[in-house]
């Protein structure tokens, strides 16, 4: 991942390099699918905040405020992604 003005969002976010098929994936505030055009975005909770039966993201803006505070001062990072269990 590298750490990158994006133009689009007026700031500074963590992006995905080198995914095939993919020129972007950013990780941006969304509470809602429909915001997303296949990036990444962060919550702390699953629920369905506008109930239209989906599962949506709570407290996007503050979980990636954090996620930009823990990463501070870094321009590249990797992303180890762990399942829950829930698929095996």
């Amino acid at each position: 991942m590298e750490w990158e003005y994006s133009s689009k969002f007026k700031q500074h976010l963590w992006e995905l390099k080198n995914v095939p098929n993919r020129s972007e994936i950013k990780f941006h505030v969304a509470n809602y699918s429909r915001q997303l055009n296949g990036c990444i975005a962060v919550g702390d909770l699953h629920q369905d905040l506008d109930r239209d039966g989906l599962l949506d993201l709570r407290n996007s803006r503050i979980t990636l405020d954090r996620i930009h505070g823990h990463t501070q001062g870094l321009t590249q990072s990797s992303l180890i992604v762990y399942g829950d269990g829930r698929d095996s």
